[in-house]
């Protein structure tokens, strides 16, 4: 009788981790700064967050360093299947619709606030 009521608690226990990591998480989403590209920009990819496309769509999260040296975050919906990895050259165009904080999170959320909406394309 004990065991199960061990075992209850423990799962209990590790959602309400769960939740307050994602809480966090999302309160640091409250903290983005949202810019709008106005020109092309290269980089290189720090990591890549690969969203989700169907009827509750989430933005692909991809954390890119400039070659200017700044470091930004790239919300676009992929759904094509297309993912990058760490230091992967890419070219980054501008996508002027309305900006939405539905994205995956990610390890550098609390981090990274500059953010935009683009169209990420690798390169050589």
């Amino acid at each position: 009788m004990i065991v199960p009521f061990l075992c209850l608690s423990i799962s209990c226990s590790s959602h309400r981790i769960n939740y307050r990591l994602i809480n966090r998480l999302s309160k640091c989403r409250d903290q983005w700064q949202y810019f709008t590209l106005d020109r092309q920009i290269r980089g290189r990819v720090l990591s890549d967050a690969l969203g989700y496309c169907g009827i509750f769509a989430l933005n692909s999260n991809t954390i890119i360093i400039t070659s200017n040296g700044d470091t930004i975050r790239v919300l676009e919906l992929r759904c094509d299947g297309k993912t990058f990895s760490k230091s992967d050259s890419v070219l980054i165009k501008p996508d002027n619709k309305p900006y939405t904080s539905s994205a995956i999170l990610d390890n550098f959320s609390c981090i990274v606030e500059k953010t935009c909406n683009g169209f990420i394309t690798k390169i050589q």
